[in-house]
């Protein structure tokens, strides 16, 4: 299909990186779980929009 398709881009299991204790159920997302999801969405449009940055990081300010 990416063949066909072009500029589609995948977020493998391995790059979202989830955590045990990012689901509650198996399914639906904890806080923490939306947290590494929003992580591994940065990195990942950072890396199609800004290919010579790729090793951007974004850390929040709290």
């Amino acid at each position: 299909m990416k063949d066909e398709a072009g500029n589609l881009h995948y977020i493998t299991f391995d790059e979202l990186a989830l955590s045990m204790d990012s689901q509650v159920d198996g399914v639906h997302a904890t806080d923490l779980g939306m947290q590494q999801y929003a992580d591994a969405y940065y990195k990942k449009i950072t890396g199609i929009l800004f290919p010579e940055q790729a090793t951007l990081s974004f850390t929040p300010g709290r």
